[in-house]
């Protein structure tokens, strides 16, 4: 099994768990082939979901925040169709969020953070949140 299960995999959750798994190693031209694979196979939501995820974690390995948030804005509200826990889609949408701060869109992730924060209590996201909150005319942090 072994790098089968990682570059040629059977369902869009182990293809998932594949995507995020390959960027954390960096490993661009891996999460390039399964992005092929993906945009190859049968299941809809390995084509439609999970290659562009391939693509925002390349984009994202070679900090193109741009490109990185559009696609992750994309397919982060379709992503429970690929199954999993929460905790696998959260690495998707903190992904997001980094993209979005490093790509200076500072009001969309305040309102990713506001959502995040109505779901549940986070003492880390309201410090994230405090600090992309605008400052006041003529105060500085």
């Amino acid at each position: 099994v072994g790098d089968t299960l990682i570059d040629v995999p059977e369902t869009p959750f182990v293809a998932m768990h594949a995507a995020i798994g390959l960027a954390a190693a960096g490993d661009v031209e891996r999460l390039a082939r399964l992005r092929t694979h993906c945009q190859r196979a049968s299941d809809a939501s390995m084509r439609t979901i999970v290659a562009p995820v391939c693509d925002a974690m390349i984009a994202a390995v070679e900090e193109h925040w741009h490109d990185t948030w559009r696609v992750l804005a994309d397919v982060y509200p379709v992503l429970v169709a690929v199954g999993g826990s929460y905790a696998q889609r959260e690495v998707i949408e903190e992904t997001l969020l980094y993209a979005l701060v490093c790509a200076g869109e500072a009001e969309r992730a305040l309102a990713l953070l506001d959502e995040r924060l109505d779901r549940r209590t986070s003492p880390l996201d309201a410090r994230r949140r405090a600090s992309l909150e605008p400052l006041p005319a003529g105060v500085t942090r």
